[in-house]
């Protein structure tokens, strides 16, 4: 009989854990997609915001090029002002760090689910990495622009000043 009670013991208890590593893995799936979707909605605006910079730094090029360059000189002024515009992509990874450090990704019993999950991680951090590599090799073009333009006027142009 105390055999039979202890082993049903076990038994429930079993089943009590298995039931809350359920939960749990539903709580943090629940988290990862919430991070999923803003990592999204950051990407969407990331890459608007690149394509918008692109077309003004074509822009630029087209001026600098032209043969009426001094016509459109205050263009220039305005368009070099995106030179340095840059936002970088942060993937909203505190649910993936606290699922690494607690040794959570195991609730996720699809294998297939882990490895993509890991993979997107990865790619995120590749993508950073190379983002600022990329900013760590350029030359900022601050020497370059006070070569080609008037630097008080493009100080003027970079500076906000206040409505009095």
């Amino acid at each position: 009989m105390l055999f039979l009670a202890v082993t049903l013991g076990f038994f429930v208890e079993n089943q009590r854990e298995h039931f809350i590593e359920d939960q749990r893995e539903k709580k943090y799936a629940q988290s990862l997609y919430s991070d999923l979707k803003l990592d999204t909605a950051r990407v969407s605006f990331i890459k608007s915001v690149k394509l918008w910079k692109g077309n003004k730094l074509d822009s630029l090029k087209s001026i600098l090029t032209s043969v009426d360059m001094q016509k459109q000189s205050a263009r220039a002024y305005y368009y070099t002002l995106f030179l340095n515009f840059n936002h970088k992509f942060y993937a909203q990874d505190a649910t993936m760090q606290q699922l690494r450090s607690s040794g959570s990704l195991r609730y996720f019993k699809d294998g297939e689910l882990y490895n993509s999950i890991s993979q997107y991680y990865k790619m995120c951090s590749f993508y950073l990495d190379r983002e600022m590599e990329q900013e760590n090799q350029l030359l900022y073009p601050e020497e370059l622009l006070s070569k080609i333009f008037d630097s008080r006027i493009l100080m003027d142009n970079l500076i906000v000043k206040p409505n009095i």
